[in-house]
């Protein structure tokens, strides 16, 4: 018998307006899509990731912000670290890849990638 894997959360941590703000109405149907794209992987690669975080950046000593998203999974660092690294190389790239100079851009300058393990 096999089990079901738990829903994937997607926790904005900060407002949605931010993501607004900063990638504009081209921008944030990318970033929603890419979402689920890897959440869409992680379910079907059965990864252990419990959650999305959307977190807001911004660095008060230079004029820089960003959006954050945050991966947690449920599984050692070294596991989660390589799961971690084919999701950027295979799904987000696989995203980013297919757009035109300025969206991807766009992506790479307003949204960062980190991972957490929470064994």
């Amino acid at each position: 018998m096999t089990t079901a894997l738990p829903e994937i959360s997607v926790e904005w941590k900060t407002q949605r307006a931010e993501a607004d703000r900063l990638l504009g109405d081209t921008g944030v149907p990318l970033l929603l899509r890419l979402l689920e794209r890897i959440k869409q992987a992680a379910t079907q690669r059965r990864w252990p990731l419990k959650r999305i975080r959307v977190e807001h950046y911004q660095d008060p000593e230079i004029d820089w912000e960003y959006l954050l998203l945050v991966m947690d999974f449920d599984c050692l660092w070294d596991e989660a670290e390589k799961m971690w690294e084919d999701c950027l190389q295979n799904v987000v790239g696989g995203v980013t890849g297919k757009l035109e100079d300025p969206l991807k851009d766009l992506l790479r300058q307003t949204i960062h990638y980190e991972f957490e393990s929470n064994p």
